[in-house]
């Protein structure tokens, strides 16, 4: 009796397609498990966190129509500052999915030099303004450019 056509007959090994399914799925496992152990990856994402952060400054200070808004920056967090007439205070908006108007950076993550930029009422700095993050082995620079606003 032909055993191919037996369909009692159990199959032995496996297709091509269950091999390839679990190598893709290998695959995806490993490259996930890969990127989250990447050292810089965090500072990468901070960067991004600032952009993302930058820009709801600048909304801010578009809908005020002043310029009375700023973002002061210490060695491991920034806080979003607004001006009453008479001095700087933490912002009553906290910054996006967050609690409070200052934003810590994650343990190794630091920027290389302090201060504070101040936005007019387009959401713009008078001059370009860059901070630097690092965590010892990456950097990262996030800019946001005079007159224009553009945050790079």
């Amino acid at each position: 009796m032909d055993p191919r056509r037996d369909r009692n007959h159990a199959r032995s090994g496996f297709t091509f397609m269950e091999v390839l399914a679990v190598f893709v799925t290998l695959s995806v496992m490993a490259a996930a498990i890969v990127a989250g152990m990447d050292p810089g990856a965090s500072v990468a994402v901070e960067a991004d966190i600032l952009r993302a952060h930058l820009g709801f400054a600048q909304t801010l200070a578009m809908a005020n129509n002043t310029a009375d808004w700023r973002v002061l920056f210490a060695s491991h967090s920034y806080t979003l500052q607004r001006n009453d007439g008479s001095a700087w205070f933490d912002s009553p908006f906290p910054w996006p999915n967050e609690s409070s108007a200052t934003h810590g950076l994650p343990g190794g993550v630091s920027f290389l030099s302090a201060g504070n930029m101040t936005l007019d009422e387009w959401g713009a700095p008078p001059v370009t303004f860059s901070v630097v993050l690092a965590d010892g082995t990456r950097q990262e620079q996030v800019s946001v450019v005079g007159f224009t606003g553009l945050v790079q």
